[in-house]
């Protein structure tokens, strides 16, 4: 399932980055809180686990457009040599 399917690139990258910020706001022990289209979600540093699975999403639907924002799979490039 590809809940971000409609979204254009542009709205795409914006939501990667809101949804981050918001990460780094509930690490470092503040509440984070993502809004919009009809919905409020409030996170903290207990429940960053639907958090970290909307990031995976978001990245899954970047990779899947070839956007660099999205990582180039599931491992850091190292060259040796």
């Amino acid at each position: 399932m590809r809940p971000y399917i409609n979204m254009s690139d542009e709205e795409l990258t914006v939501e990667i980055a809101s949804t981050i910020a918001a990460r780094k706001t509930a690490i470092g022990g503040g509440v984070a809180v993502v809004a919009g289209e009809g919905r409020r979600i409030e996170y903290t540093r207990s429940n960053l686990s639907g958090l970290d699975r909307t990031l995976r999403d978001l990245g899954y639907e970047a990779r899947q457009r070839g956007m660099p924002i999205g990582g180039i799979g599931g491992a850091i490039a190292v060259e040796i040599g």
